[in-house]
């Protein structure tokens, strides 16, 4: 299985963020659940001609947010994939900083 995380805080409180992370999931038109921590949504799988000989498999995408102070809040993304080797963990590592520069957009934060 292909994995890659990262963190990253953001000095905004946690329903700022919260409020970012739908606005990120709808730029990037990933379908989202929230969980109890924060959120899990999933790449839809889309097979296009170009990937027939190298299938990337939809990667699921876990952002967790924890208060770090009262206008600061950390951001955990854990990303996976059911695949292995580095054309998955590759795919993998993208959608994570896809989510990440999408959520920092939303924030208006660099």
């Amino acid at each position: 299985m292909a994995r890659y995380g990262e963190s990253f805080s953001l000095n905004l409180s946690v329903p700022i963020v919260t409020n970012a992370c739908h606005e990120a999931f709808r730029e990037i038109g990933w379908p989202a659940k929230q969980s109890t921590t924060g959120f899990v949504f999933k790449e839809p799988f889309k097979l296009k001609l170009s990937q027939l000989l190298i299938l990337k498999y939809p990667a699921t995408v876990r952002v967790d947010l924890a208060a770090e102070s009262q206008n600061s809040t950390l951001v955990n993304l854990r990303g996976s994939n059911f695949g292995f080797g580095p054309v998955q963990s590759n795919h993998v590592r993208k959608q994570v900083d896809d989510i990440r520069e999408a959520i920092r957009r939303q924030t208006g934060q660099p």
